[in-house]
């Protein structure tokens, strides 16, 4: 079905094959929610259609070029039901470990050594906190 006149917006639709990287191309990757963008009305000047991907929730931008057809419900179904959880990085370190690690960084950027690139540490302490349980 032809995308011809039609607004995507809140829409699932499938993206061309040809424009997805090799490993994406199986029609659960392909089906998307459109959430909006220019390109998302037929009649609009911008190409841009903002995403998201049913089978991981991830977003995306595509243009409406990119947009091969409107998603079937069983395309739709297919996706959700391959859906995958958030990916948790693994943990290597015990909360102890952990909060040893924090205690240093902390303790570096308490210091006055101004070669540090101390945003940089500090959202590492911040990364290194909401990793322990």
């Amino acid at each position: 079905m032809s995308i011809t006149g039609i607004d995507l917006e809140g829409k699932h639709v499938v993206l061309r094959e040809d424009r997805i990287a090799a490993p994406y191309r199986d029609i659960t990757w392909r089906t998307v929610l459109a959430t909006g963008g220019f390109g998302c009305s037929p009649s609009a000047m911008g190409r841009a259609v903002f995403v998201e991907h049913l089978r991981d929730g991830d977003k995306g931008r595509f243009n409406r070029d990119d947009v091969e057809r409107l998603a079937s419900d069983r395309e739709v179904e297919q996706a959700l039901a391959a859906r995958q959880p958030a990916k948790r990085p693994d943990v290597v370190l015990s909360a102890e470990q952990a909060e040893a690690v924090i205690a240093a960084l902390e303790h570096v950027l308490d210091g006055e050594n101004h070669d540090l690139d101390e945003p940089r540490l500090q959202a590492q302490v911040e990364i290194l906190r909401a990793l322990v349980v």
